[in-house]
């Protein structure tokens, strides 16, 4: 039996989940037993969706048993995140996201040498009764989920730097050769639709600036850091419109 956790979980079950291995894995599977449990800190708080780990106990004609450890994103079902996905299409967005375009990113960074892991394999997508989106458990790679009040430590925020700058690097490689695969993401962090959820970015200056000399930054550039947070904001969206 699974453990229900939340409103998404009704959505998992033995029968969706026997689906879902036989496309992956290409071959007939009997789901021996599942179970599911949460997987992120506030469950939602920061993706923004019901996320859960399920792991799948399961056979097949070559495999006595097995378990298979995958991530159920599934669409808000309540509250006030709901109207703000109908309005986006943040799932089918996403869905595209990992279909179409992050291959196409990681293929042009194998063409340098580069094999390099920023993002799950989308396994399957439903939907309905509701849109949930199967992606890899990339666990084992060293990813996951902090919670929002402790922060990231040294090495968990090189470990994301490093996936970040790889897929800028690649997403401005796509913009330059082939900017229709981009076009429904044209709505950047700093769209002007977006200004009233940047607070965090003028609190993490302040943040950076109260606590300057315990991070090693001399005067001169704390000075400088000082003016920023009241204009930062506002000249960053400036900006992202004039180049639009």
């Amino acid at each position: 039996m699974p453990i229900q956790n939340g409103d998404g979980t009704k959505f998992v079950n033995s029968l969706g989940l026997k689906g879902l291995m036989e496309l992956h894995l290409s071959q007939e599977v009997q789901i021996k037993s599942y179970t599911v449990e949460p997987a992120s800190h506030g469950n939602g708080h920061m993706t923004r969706s019901e996320l859960n780990r399920v792991y799948i106990n399961f056979s097949t004609a070559t495999t006595k048993q097995d378990v298979f450890k995958v991530i159920a994103k599934v669409k808000p079902l309540k509250g006030t995140l709901i109207e703000e996905f109908n309005n986006s299409d943040a799932f089918e967005k996403e869905t595209l996201m990992y279909t179409k375009v992050i291959p196409i990113l990681k293929e042009h960074l194998q063409k340098y040498g580069v094999k390099l892991n920023f993002a799950p394999q989308l396994i399957h997508a439903i939907k309905s009764p509701t849109e949930v989106l199967f992606l890899e458990d990339l666990s084992n790679e060293g990813f996951s989920t902090e919670s929002p009040s402790m922060g990231l430590n040294l090495e968990q925020s090189k470990f994301a730097l490093e996936k970040l700058a790889f897929f800028h690097a690649a997403s401005a490689c796509l913009i330059e050769k082939s900017p229709e695969m981009l076009a429904k993401f044209d709505k950047g962090t700093f769209h002007q639709d977006y200004q009233s959820k940047l607070h965090y970015f003028t609190e993490a200056f302040r943040y950076v600036v109260e606590h300057g000399k315990e991070l090693g930054i001399d005067n001169a550039t704390l000075v400088k850091l000082k003016q920023l947070p009241s204009v930062l904001t506002k000249k960053a969206i400036e900006t992202y419109t004039d180049e639009k």
